[in-house]
């Protein structure tokens, strides 16, 4: 447990680039990460001991189908939050061109 948590702590630490480097030294994969972060957050620290060797247990169509729906959510609030940016952008320079002509007029 104490050296998932560990891990857990060096790879948020981790800039960009860095993790792999990590992963590495300490001969992990992705996955494995990936798994002890769920554990963690689903029953917190204790939740990272429990975890024995071996293929994960099959997840259920609904968990499956609910993964894909949050990672499309992800991926929308994404492209909304560059939108918005842009539409954010497009009205200051609106704003600045008016102020512009306003004042060569």
């Amino acid at each position: 447990g104490d050296y998932k948590l560990s891990i857990i702590q060096q790879a948020d630490a981790c800039k960009h680039g860095e993790l792999g480097a990590l992963l590495r030294r300490e001969k992990l994969y992705a996955g494995q990460l990936l798994q002890w972060r769920r554990e963690m957050a689903e029953h917190g620290v204790q939740g990272l001991s429990k975890s024995s060797p071996g293929p994960a247990p099959r997840r259920s169509t609904e968990d499956k189908r609910i993964e894909q729906l949050e990672r499309e959510n992800a991926r929308l609030r994404r492209q909304l939050e560059v939108k918005d940016s842009c539409l954010s952008l497009q009205k200051k320079a609106l704003d600045l061109l008016q102020a512009f002509e306003k004042s060569g007029s």
